[in-house]
């Protein structure tokens, strides 16, 4: 069988998320007393964590197995699935984990769930039946994640219709078990009105339940719907959003720290403290957050407590796209269109190919700013097609760069019949104000360089036409 993959973001989520929250193994507990070679496996598997030393960990644990110690059987598998001393092989661990399920140790069965839930590539596709049917297996054998991850798989529709009756029951199931993450799949339910009235109220019960159960997603949670709140439900209330958001970073959740620091970043809550934001991003960067390394990259384009600095923001913005974070291609593109008057030379070409790397991410900015590229010729040559498809996008969206630009080609005719009636339209719906008032906002982009100030003189001498006959 050939060696099966997960990305990176399914294996982190898998190996810290939900459905792995405990550990893989309890030797001692329904497991048979470990051999000389399981124990110096674990011993080496648990020691500093060099390459060398978990290669002689496999070793040794695959001895164990071999002779049919579970609790070696385990370790292995759990190192063939995260590619620990070795290239990562999920069918290898799909392989061991069966072999412990069938010497009594059901658990297993959820870590085969959790894998097909994961898995990915062309030739091994994501198999959501096999985990729904691993999990109801697991859950018949009263095993409280089967519950939980059986409850996930009827609330998303995987590997069947959706069912959030039966999603709930599952889920009570679970949490009667002592399972935080059932609890905060409750909660979702309430926050979502999923089988029940939308109640952020009754949610926070639950993901507060979900803490005392050691859970430790739940504070981040708990602490999301604080920021947000429900009229007449939850009242809004950020020091208590920011106390849950802080002990979950203090347990290490990467993303609450990412929350956290944009709260510093815009005074959101508390004052604000690029420091402390600067901070708690690079804890979430170590953690491989990818998030946190566009933020960081867009503080130092921008200058926010640091000076600005285009190569540093360069850095960033790249180790958050080798992350997975595929937004970080519109931080770059900025970076190469704009560049810094210095050492960092502005290149159109490089930046409209960041910009179409995040526009078929969907990245709403991306879109808008490679339509803008694509209707002035920068970067490469014009195409008025695909650039008023991008355009008509993000005027939709609201966002005025887009309408400007679009409102540019149907005064002169780019690609379209000119029609000047309509690209004041645009403007005008746009921005939801008067013409004077629509004037003196694109004035101000022109005044920033962000609008071609020659093409804005001759359109505002129209606008302040139309301004007059009015």
């Amino acid at each position: 069988m050939p060696a099966i993959r997960l990305s990176f973001k399914a294996r982190i989520s898998a190996y810290f998320g939900m459905l792995l929250t405990l550990p893989f193994v309890v030797v001692g507990k329904g497991i048979e007393t470990v051999n000389s070679d399981t124990a110096l496996g674990y011993e080496l598997a648990s020691s500093k964590l060099e390459k060398a030393t978990l290669a002689e960990a496999r070793s040794f644990l695959k001895k164990g197995a071999e002779s049919g110690d579970v609790a070696a059987t385990l370790r292995l598998a759990k190192m063939h699935n995260f590619g620990e001393g070795g290239p990562e092989d999920c069918g290898e661990a799909l392989k061991l984990y069966r072999k412990a399920a069938d010497k009594g140790h059901h658990r297993s069965l959820a870590h085969m769930a959790a894998i097909y839930v994961n898995i990915h590539g062309e030739d091994h596709p994501k198999d959501y039946v096999k985990a729904r049917e691993l999990y109801r297996e697991a859950a018949d054998k009263g095993v409280a994640v089967g519950f939980t991850g059986l409850a996930r798989m009827h609330m998303k529709g995987w590997g069947g219709e959706k069912d959030f009756k039966k999603a709930r029951q599952l889920a009570q199931q679970g949490a009667l078990r002592g399972r935080g993450d059932a609890m905060s799949l409750m909660g979702h339910m309430c926050r979502d009105g999923l089988d029940c009235e939308k109640d952020y109220s009754e949610a926070l019960k639950y993901y507060e339940k979900a803490m005392k159960c050691g859970y430790k997603y739940a504070y981040q949670q708990a602490g999301s719907l604080l920021l947000k709140g429900q009229k007449g439900k939850l009242e809004i209330d950020y020091e208590k959003a920011v106390e849950y958001l802080q002990q979950a970073s203090d347990l290490g959740v990467g993303s609450a720290s990412i929350q956290l620091a944009r709260l510093y970043l815009k005074g959101n809550g508390v004052e604000v403290d690029f420091d402390k934001a600067r901070e708690l991003l690079l804890m979430a960067l170590e953690s491989n957050e990818g998030a946190a390394g566009y933020d960081l990259g867009d503080i130092y384009r921008k200058g926010l407590g640091v000076a600005v600095d285009f190569s540093k923001s360069e850095e960033y913005y790249q180790k958050s796209l080798k992350l997975g974070y595929s937004r970080s291609n519109f931080g770059l593109g900025v970076l190469y269109e704009r560049g810094d008057g210095g050492a960092f030379a502005a290149d159109e070409t490089r930046a409209r190919e960041f910009y179409e790397l995040g526009a078929l991410d969907g990245h709403l900015s991306s879109q808008v700013s490679l339509g803008v590229m694509l209707a002035q010729g920068k970067g490469g040559p014009e195409n008025y097609d695909l650039a008023l498809d991008l355009l008509e996008i993000g005027h939709a969206a609201g966002r005025i760069k887009a309408s400007y630009q679009l409102s540019l080609m149907y005064y002169y005719g780019r690609g379209v019949q000119a029609d000047p009636n309509k690209a004041l339209a645009l403007m005008e719906a746009t921005t939801n104000d008067g013409i004077q008032d629509t004037m003196q906002k694109l004035e101000n982009r022109a005044a920033e360089g962000l609008i071609e100030r020659d093409e804005w003189n001759e359109l505002s001498t129209y606008l302040r036409s139309k301004s007059l006959s009015k």
